[in-house]
């Protein structure tokens, strides 16, 4: 397993680099609600210390209630740094993890990227672009320039086009030494004709000149294609995270007691 310092500080960079528009922060965990964008890691419980587990079930539901009356599906993203029971306790009422991810990582000093002239740097329809790519007909543009907008580390969103459409995006953001590489992708008829390969070696580039020595991403564990990009790149796995939904029955203490001995 990853050394917890590196994935907290990974953690704590992608945190800053994605803000939510709320955050409630309750000694390490931290509760994220972003209405109207559907990413879960914007509408979720994120705790960045493992034995952080004092009053748990009481924290818990105060965290999910705060996401649901924003009309979000609440959620917890179970990391290395969250509690291990308090993944537990959701599974034993009845959850199970989904879209499971890795987080990778990448030597910027050991590698040589080269940038593209053809590669565009914070177009005005980039925005648009991204909802339209990620192929999610919940993600409006409007969402995703509110997004980019409350980013106050140093970010750039790159793009390539043909014939005047933008093909391929994506968007690079930079803390102190570590670049994060958020929301590439590629239009489904322009895949496997280096697209992405040629807008991933323009990110890093770009990254590096900015004074990053590593890159991180995250990447679903399932996609084999992307996973495929950037372990030709040099990209190695540091650690996995997934997704937990607490089902209806987790509001009923009893039923979740009789499970775990009472209250945490």
């Amino acid at each position: 397993m990853a050394a917890v310092d590196l994935v907290r500080r990974l953690e704590c960079a992608a945190l800053n680099a994605r803000p939510a528009a709320f955050l409630v922060i309750d000694g390490s965990w931290l509760t994220r609600v972003t209405p109207g964008h559907p990413a879960k890691r914007l509408n979720s419980l994120t705790c960045l210390d493992p034995a952080d587990d004092r009053n748990m079930h009481a924290r818990m539901m105060h965290a999910f209630t705060l996401i649901a009356s924003r009309g979000q599906q609440p959620c917890l993203r179970r990391t290395p740094l969250t509690p291990v029971s308090l993944g537990e306790r959701i599974e034993l009422a009845g959850a199970a993890g989904f879209d499971a991810a890795t987080v990778e990582i990448l030597d910027l000093q050991q590698a040589t990227f080269d940038e593209d002239p053809a590669v565009e740097t914070n177009p005005a329809d980039f925005a648009r672009a991204v909802a339209a790519l990620s192929g999610r007909p919940d993600l409006d543009w409007a969402g995703v320039e509110a997004l980019g907008a409350r980013v106050l580390v140093p970010s750039l969103d790159l793009a390539l086009r043909r014939d005047g459409e933008i093909v391929a995006a994506g968007s690079v953001v930079v803390e102190d030494d570590l670049a994060g590489i958020f929301d590439l992708a590629v239009a489904p008829h322009c895949r496997r004709q280096g697209y992405g390969r040629r807008l991933m070696s323009a990110m890093l580039a770009r990254a590096r000149t900015l004074g990053a020595r590593r890159a991180y991403l995250q990447v679903m564990a399932d996609n084999d294609a992307a996973l495929g990009l950037y372990r030709s790149m040099g990209f190695q796995p540091v650690y996995g995270y997934d997704y937990l939904v607490p089902p209806m029955s987790l509001a009923d203490e009893s039923r979740l007691g009789s499970h775990t001995g009472g209250q945490a």
